[in-house]
């Protein structure tokens, strides 16, 4: 008996695996209670206007600094109330608001999946499944630039760094044209953000470049420059250039 249980559930999760990733294929999303939305009839996101205004509030504070839980104890002393209608905000709450694409306007489907349909233990989708995003698919709370700075100061976060979002210099003219200034203690950016903030300042390709630049003796003034310190260059495997 207990093997013709352990197999029928089996069927019942694969049926209801392909019938979610039909539903995904064609475009209808799940729709769980969000802040900041309510659903009308159809089952469509709409603009909670109360709501929203938290979602704006938890935004404008972490982006200026406030922690999740200093922001989840303002929450609680103002007397806002959670989806779940909680009077106590927590930190992890925040931190799920904050990760979540659908105050932008995004839909990302199948964030995490089920290994075992015993267990029914969900994990992190690692690119075990097929995921789905579907760019403006509601309205949005959240601008996507907001979105997306917010991510990269949570990733920052995680390595210990407290600082606010720095902006990428890029170097616009001269022999280091394209180089970025870089801070080794912050860990937000990605290299496709590096690589984009330099290709931003390439030539097109019609216009005449030099192949090679030559320099004579005194054509780079180097005073007020400082020698970078050993460990920056401590790591074989990082790129980086010297002048002769």
């Amino acid at each position: 008996m207990s093997t013709l249980a352990q197999e029928e559930s089996h069927t019942k999760s694969e049926i209801m695996n392909s019938s979610i990733e039909m539903r995904f294929r064609r475009g209808i999303f799940l729709t769980p209670p969000l802040l900041g939305y309510d659903q009308d009839e159809n089952g469509d996101l709409v603009i909670n206007p109360h709501e929203a205004k938290i979602v704006q509030l938890i935004f404008y504070m972490y982006l200026n600094g406030s922690s999740t839980q200093q922001i989840a104890d303002s929450l609680t002393e103002l007397g806002c109330k959670t989806k779940k209608n909680n009077d106590v905000w927590s930190s992890s709450t925040i931190l799920q608001i904050l990760q979540n694409e659908r105050h932008c306007g995004d839909v990302l489907a199948r964030k995490t999946w089920t290994p075992n349909y015993l267990d029914h233990k969900s994990r992190k989708n690692k690119q075990d499944r097929n995921q789905y995003r579907k760019v403006g698919h509601h309205e949005a709370i959240i601008s996507r630039d907001d979105f997306i700075a917010v991510q990269k100061l949570i990733t920052n976060a995680k390595y210990g760094n407290k600082e606010i979002l720095p902006e990428l210099h890029v170097i616009q003219e001269g022999s280091l044209s394209g180089f970025i200034s870089i801070n080794p203690r912050w860990s937000g950016f990605k290299a496709r953000d590096y690589f984009e903030a330099s290709q931003s300042v390439l030539k097109p390709a019609n216009m005449n470049v030099p192949d090679t630049i030559t320099a004579s003796a005194g054509s780079f003034d180097l005073r007020d420059y400082e020698v970078a310190r050993g460990q920056f260059f401590s790591s074989v495997g990082r790129i980086s250039v010297s002048f002769h």
